[in-house]
């Protein structure tokens, strides 16, 4: 059975309902539906792109793609999870979104801090070392070479030598009463 409008904008619903998705991730799903729909039956392929279109302003119309708000909530959950800004730019950019959004959602998370006179690339290597049992929260002695490796894991992380060096010298003390001080344990 040939694909149809109302079976397209169907798809793109119940995809929305399950996977928040930017706007270039939607395209490129949808498409990849209406290939498959088209080699099962073949139906009026010159129309596909239009479909496709008025479908996506629709979904934007609705609120079922927003870019700005899905980049802002998923910035700050990656923050929340330990990673600096530069790693939440790399996954942004992975999933699809354009600089201007990204750009936006890093200024919203950034002025969040700003407004608590913290560093966001900070409180989120407290919280990474914290939830890891890392650097000042190490049960054990911390020799050389396990540091090395928690620093590794830091920077990947996509914070500054600069945050990884600060926050693996604190003492267990010091990192609890910034987290405590800040209410950053949440």
């Amino acid at each position: 059975k040939p694909l149809t409008y109302g079976r397209l904008e169907r798809m793109a619903v119940h995809y929305l309902q399950r996977f928040p998705a930017s706007t270039q991730r939607f395209r490129m799903v949808m498409n990849r539906k209406i290939r498959r729909a088209h080699e099962r039956a073949p139906g009026p392929e010159d129309q596909y792109a239009t479909w496709l279109e008025t479908l996506e302003a629709a979904c934007v119309q609705a609120g079922l793609l927003d870019d700005s708000a899905l980049a802002s909530g998923i910035a700050a959950t990656q923050n929340r999870r330990g990673q600096g800004l530069r790693g939440i730019r790399a996954k942004l950019r992975s999933r699809g979104f354009t600089e201007p959004a990204i750009q936006a959602a890093l200024e919203t998370l950034t002025a969040r801090f700003e407004a608590r006179h913290q560093d966001p690339d900070l409180v989120a290597a407290l919280r990474y070392v914290k939830r890891r049992r890392f650097g000042p929260f190490y049960a054990h002695e911390l020799t050389w070479d396990i540091r090395r490796r928690q620093l590794a894991s830091l920077a990947r992380r996509g914070l500054s030598f600069g945050v990884c060096k600060r926050i693996m010298e604190l003492s267990h003390d010091e990192a609890e009463n910034m987290l405590h001080e800040e209410n950053l344990d949440g």
